[in-house]
């Protein structure tokens, strides 16, 4: 029997295995993020990189950019649980598991780091800043470990789920970039509408569940 490979993306998307429509059309001046995901089912781990194309939509000139990385609350020792006590003992079937979001490098930049309260923020220094309506491109690489659990997030007993499975840029109001605290109950984030262009290399053994439409695929060594 086929496991289910869900993919679940904060904003709207465009895939190029598999698209998503976007909040935006391609003609209009949008942040861009295209992704190359593959997922080693033995390690349970989706290795990205993402080539992101921010467009300066704000009032402000910007020096650096910030990017929610959800998946380190999965880590062990987590200021907020991503499971409520309620739900612990059934999310986790298999007893205590843990994952996290490591960022690997990231490109086309002054510098970056990992901050925020509970290690949940990226930070992106840019080279040079950007101007209202001006664009700017960086690309992330960046391994997602996927925990045990029956969530949003993680491997279950049926399907691997992809919620927040990349870095997402936070969403920018008159107080700057909103730094999102993951919560157990619901999905109370905020992020920018982007256009998207995902390809996602998976087993053949499993099926791709997603919102977005299949553009191409194509079969390789299992």
């Amino acid at each position: 029997m086929k496991k289910f490979f869900c993919i679940i993306i904060a904003a709207a998307l465009s895939l190029s295995v598999i698209t998503i429509s976007s909040c935006s059309t391609e003609s209009e001046a949008a942040s861009r993020y295209d992704i190359l995901a593959v997922y080693d089912q033995t390690a349970q781990t989706l290795t990205g990189t993402v080539d992101f194309t921010y467009y300066n939509d704000t009032e402000n000139e910007l020096t650096d950019l910030k990017f929610n990385l959800f998946g380190n609350a999965f880590r062990e020792g987590v200021l907020h649980s991503p499971v409520s006590k309620t739900y612990q003992s059934s999310a986790y079937y298999s007893g205590e598991s843990y994952g996290n979001m490591s960022i690997l490098t990231v490109e086309n930049c002054a510098s970056w780091t990992v901050a925020g309260e509970d290690e949940n923020i990226l930070i992106v220094n840019l080279t040079e800043p950007v101007y209202p309506e001006q664009t700017v491109q960086i690309s992330i690489n960046y391994t997602l470990l996927l925990a045990n659990v029956n969530h949003r997030t993680g491997v279950t007993e049926n399907t691997v789920n992809l919620g927040n499975f990349y870095p997402i840029l936070c969403a920018y109001t008159d107080d700057g970039f909103v730094e999102c605290a993951y919560y157990s109950t619901g999905d109370p984030f905020i992020s920018a509408c982007a256009n998207y262009s995902v390809t996602l290399d998976i087993p053949q053994s499993f099926t791709a569940a997603t919102s977005g439409s299949l553009t191409s695929e194509s079969t390789a060594n299992g």
